[in-house]
């Protein structure tokens, strides 16, 4: 589909949806795709079983709902880290693309909704300042390993971004199982790790992290090193209970 020759501005939902032989596609900045009310929601390549790789253009903003959702072969995304624009992936935009082992999070990228990765099979993620994590983001993402968040401080993880229950399925023990895990800002009061229960490394919270939950790493036997940074000031009930691989813990001046 050449979209760059063209005079298209808009395309409807469903617009490109289930086509057996695109294999790959470069999404411009200047075509807004969009849904029946017109509030960027779009299924636009949904289901689209051959795609396996696809080019943001720097000036695409937003990758809309279920954009490539069931796109089982989407192995590739492309994006710059430095020039997109990219500042939000919307709802389950690449929901069960089981063969997406990696994505580069632009820079510029600010909202992460609902289901945006679930059940890919992302192994890594590195976000920038992002602002917005919803709910179910990375659930179901069994190969994924490792996670650094650099966050800002409004930032509010929720309890459910990588295990819990959704659509019927339960991906507490399905879901991540992460051995490293890194937050440099943002608020925990509300986050669990319990997914990553028997395979948890290294956990380092940056000096931005504040409201760590009780219990939080409590009965985590594989943790070996954890860093805690200045915005640390204490340590809850049963943090570090029955954590027998612990070696160390480094505390911020």
């Amino acid at each position: 589909i050449d979209f760059e020759s063209s005079n298209l501005t808009r395309a409807g939902a469903y617009v490109f949806s289930y086509m057996p032989n695109l294999t790959e596609l470069t999404v411009p900045g200047k075509v807004e795709f969009y849904q029946q009310n017109g509030d960027l929601q779009s299924s636009a390549f949904q289901g689209c079983a051959a795609l396996e790789k696809v080019t943001l253009d720097d000036s695409v903003t937003i990758i809309p709902y279920r954009m490539f959702s069931q796109c089982s072969k989407l192995a590739e995304v492309q994006a710059d880290k430095a020039d997109s624009k990219l500042e939000t992936i919307d709802r389950n935009a690449f929901a069960q693309c089981g063969k997406l082992a990696s994505f580069t999070f632009p820079d510029a990228l600010k909202n992460l909704r609902n289901s945006a990765f679930i059940q890919t099979g992302l192994t890594s993620v590195e976000l920038g300042a992002v602002e917005t994590l919803d709910n179910n983001v990375f659930q179901g993402c069994s190969a994924l390993t490792t996670v650094n968040i650099e966050g800002t401080k409004d930032l509010k993880i929720p309890k459910s971004l990588f295990n819990g229950s959704w659509n019927g399925s339960d991906f507490n023990n399905d879901g991540a199982k992460l051995t490293s895990f890194t937050v440099k800002n943002g608020d925990l009061s509300d986050f669990s790790l319990s997914g990553s229960k028997a395979t948890l490394k290294n956990v380092m919270l940056g000096d931005g992290v504040t409201n760590v939950p009780d219990g939080l790493l409590s009965g985590f036997k594989a943790l070996e090193t954890v860093s805690l940074g200045k915005g640390v000031t204490s340590i809850a009930d049963y943090t570090f209970k029955d954590c027998t691989s612990l070696k160390s813990i480094e505390l911020s001046e």
